[in-house]
């Protein structure tokens, strides 16, 4: 016979589970605990919440609005990870 799975159990034995929401389309769902890894910038337990990427990497300031990161002097990139070598004049 073949299972009826319970949501939000799935497979063919019920032995995976759903994650919420598909994790919004902003991660990956882990079927086997049914637990979001969120793509950077997204976070909660359905990676619903915008977040500034990686803190903005401690080298730039996290705009609250936006959440987007305005990087300080000599760095650049979304998350301020990418050190630019200013020539000095």
């Amino acid at each position: 016979g073949k299972c009826m799975c319970r949501s939000p159990f799935f497979g063919n034995k019920c032995q995976l589970r759903a994650c919420k929401d598909d994790c919004n389309g902003n991660g990956a769902c882990n079927s086997k605990n049914g637990k979001c890894r969120c793509s950077v910038g997204w976070a909660g337990p359905s990676c619903a919440v915008k977040v500034c990427p990686r803190e903005c990497s401690l080298h730039g300031d996290c705009d609250q609005q936006t959440k987007e990161c305005h990087c300080h002097a000599g760095w650049a990139g979304s998350d301020c990870s990418v050190q630019t070598f200013e020539q000095k004049p």
